[in-house]
């Protein structure tokens, strides 16, 4: 068993903490997902996983902290959903210095700084990586370019051009590439990608993360909810909800109360 502070909530403060030594890591990753894991994912009729992933598990961090060795149990994954008929969205989670702040892409900000200095381009030799490696395995169904870019406090264009630009690094591959809204909402997209084929928007539906959501009554919720499914469904182009839950409440706030959590193997 392991203890770890909470001071560390990302992996960037985790690799500062505990600096290279990955064996608690390495003791996690052998044991959260396995194969069984996909089996009874296929048990309950579900064909479709999608698997978020650092770019500093693909091709290091560039200079950061991170601790390096997940990247290898992505192909594990990638075998194993295979082995029981399911396909993979691979979905690059983490950019350089933070495409939206939040501590899922790796670092905690109070605003995204993936725009700056050289990080777009080396979220594109991520990109080109997986490609390499995953492109063509028939188990891939998709890669996803970024997870949740923060278009309101980032350049648009920036995040366009990026799209375009990983589109026609995967353009030649066997998989849809898939784009995060950006958090402009699906309809704003209808005017861009034209002549890009394999496109595939992804955008994420919660009913928690801000006040007035959590004062909604459940009917309330459902309400919200059925009108975002409208509007994807009135878009142009396909599209999923590849992040969403149901819950109405959130917990975070209680979890990051405590003093220290474990990590067992």
């Amino acid at each position: 068993m392991w203890r770890v502070s909470t001071d560390t909530w990302t992996e960037y403060t985790y690799g500062e903490q505990y600096g290279w030594d990955s064996d608690r890591l390495r003791d996690h990753w052998n044991s959260w997902i396995t194969e069984d894991d996909f089996k009874e994912i296929a048990s309950v009729g579900l064909n479709f996983v999608r698997l978020p992933i650092g770019y500093w598990s693909i091709i290091g961090g560039q200079g950061a902290p991170f601790v390096y060795g997940a990247y290898d149990y992505v192909g594990k994954a990638v075998g194993w959903a295979g082995n029981h008929g399911i396909k993979v969205m691979l979905d690059l989670h983490g950019a350089p210095r933070s495409q939206n702040g939040f501590d899922n892409s790796g670092q905690l900000k109070s605003t995204p700084e993936w725009t700056q200095g050289d990080s777009v381009e080396i979220t594109l030799k991520a990109l080109n990586k997986l490609r390499d490696d995953f492109g063509d395995n028939p188990n891939v169904a998709s890669i996803e370019l970024l997870n949740e870019p923060l278009g309101p406090q980032l350049d648009m264009d920036t995040v366009r051009q990026f799209y375009m630009d990983g589109w026609g690094n995967l353009k030649s591959t066997n998989v849809a590439v898939a784009f995060h809204d950006a958090f402009e909402g699906v309809t704003s997209w209808n005017d861009w990608g034209s002549g890009m084929w394999n496109l595939l928007l992804d955008t994420h539906h919660y009913e928690v993360f801000d006040s007035g959501a959590l004062a909604m009554s459940p009917d309330e919720h459902v309400g919200t909810a059925c009108g975002f499914g409208g509007q994807m469904a009135s878009n142009n182009k396909w599209t999923i909800a590849g992040e969403w839950s149901g819950a109405l409440t959130d917990c975070a706030k209680v979890s990051k109360g405590l003093s220290s959590f474990d990590i067992t193997s």
